[in-house]
């Protein structure tokens, strides 16, 4: 369609292994692509690196000594880790760009090289040695603004989780994000500004990372966005929970309800406000009270589903499923994208960031004609299968279309 297409990736390893990873999933031949990992080796390999921002800690006139923890990984399977190449930084390290380090006390950097989905061993006890001998670890994951910001869903164990604990016991810790260096690297600095781009993403920490390249995102309401805002909802339901145990009573009317303590210590004017705020205090208290009954009903119906269906796999009650799904409350998508719009309104403001240019749900359509065609497509793939209820992101997929060329994720 006339528009620049790369695939762009949060990953240790070069472009050219993203670039056919991309192709296998149906990116176009011409689509180019571009890593965070792609990024440091270029910056370890130019002579300035220690001057880079991204880098600061780098030694000034002599070659870095970079500890690699992907020699400590645990791959999560062997067969997959024989087909691998080397290490990303193994180029650099045979040109005498840098030099890799047996122990994180003697090394300059440690570099968090290791494969999604790999274990690291001891991670504690690396980052503790960090710590302690004041050893920077670089991550090609997200910057570190991002890490922040998604400290809430960092899984145990992550290379996120691993930068918030080094950061909280004394440590430094440096993040490069996957739109680092993209308008170089991609050919896209002469004829292209920032916003010229747009950036899709699924996940809001690119949201971050958009803003600091200065250009637009559009975010796509997934399991991944959908996940990350969870956990940063119930993060922040806790911090508030935590609060309110050192509050006092009149704190918390206070914070409640200012007009009903405000009344209750005016005894002039108490007699006469008080009734209305207490109906107005029973409903809340009543629409709260609802919202966790139904909450907790679809819990309940779900693990029933969850039971029935491992029942009915065992022989015992074939129906046993289908009766407790029958029993699961309708759901509201519309409620849902709401409740989600507002969580990522308090996810911004609470990261200080800008909101996204649009926020769309996949499948991601890109023309109403794209649309047609699907529409087309699903009716001749459900004919004689009775009547189908039409998707929401099918029917309600947005155009996008900017003036400039697009970068894709």
């Amino acid at each position: 369609r006339e528009k620049r297409v790369a695939a762009v990736a949060a990953t240790a390893q070069r472009a050219a292994s993203a670039q056919q990873r991309a192709r296998s999933l149906g990116f176009p031949e011409a689509a180019q692509a571009w890593t965070s990992g792609e990024f440091v080796h270029r910056c370890l390999a130019s002579p300035g690196a220690a001057g880079r921002p991204e880098l600061p800690t780098l030694p000034e006139g002599r070659s870095a000594k970079v500890y690699e923890l992907s020699q400590i990984a645990k791959p999560r399977r062997w067969a997959e880790f024989m087909a691998r190449g080397g290490p990303p930084l193994e180029a650099l390290a045979k040109s005498g760009a840098i030099r890799r380090a047996d122990t994180v006390e003697g090394a300059d950097l440690c570099y968090w090289d290791v494969y999604d989905g790999d274990e690291v061993p001891y991670v504690e006890a690396v980052l503790e040695l960090c710590q302690e001998y004041r050893v920077p670890l670089l991550q090609p994951h997200r910057s570190h603004r991002a890490v922040q910001a998604l400290s809430a869903s960092a899984p145990k164990g992550s290379v996120d989780a691993a930068a918030v604990h080094l950061s909280k016991i004394g440590g430094t810790a440096f993040g490069v994000g996957k739109v680092a260096g993209y308008a170089a690297g991609l050919g896209w600095e002469e004829d292209l500004a920032p916003q010229d781009v747009l950036l899709i993403s699924a996940d809001i920490g690119d949201v971050i990372e958009a803003e600091a390249a200065g250009i637009d995102v559009l975010l796509l309401f997934g399991g991944v966005a959908e996940g990350q805002l969870h956990a940063f909802r119930a993060d922040a339901e806790q911090a508030k929970f935590a609060e309110r145990k050192q509050m006092s009573v009149s704190q918390r009317v206070a914070e409640d309800s200012p007009a009903m303590l405000q009344a209750a210590t005016n005894p002039f004017l108490s007699v006469f406000q008080l009734p209305a705020l207490l109906a107005e205090a029973t409903r809340k208290n009543a629409e709260h009270r609802a919202k966790v009954r139904a909450a907790t009903d679809r819990e309940v119906a779900a693990a029933a589903v969850a039971t029935g269906a491992e029942v009915a796999g065992q022989g015992l009650a074939a129906d046993s499923a289908a009766k407790a799904r029958a029993t699961l409350p309708p759901a509201d998508p519309q409620g849902a994208r709401e409740d989600l719009a507002e969580l990522l309104q308090q996810w911004c403001a609470a990261a200080k960031a800008s909101p996204p240019a649009a926020v769309s749900t996949p499948p991601l359509l890109w023309d109403p004609a794209g649309a047609q065609e699907e529409d087309d497509v699903a009716s001749a793939a459900t004919a004689g299968r009775g009547p189908q209820r039409p998707t929401e992101a099918a029917a309600g997929a947005p155009k996008v279309g900017r003036a400039g060329r697009h970068a894709q994720r």
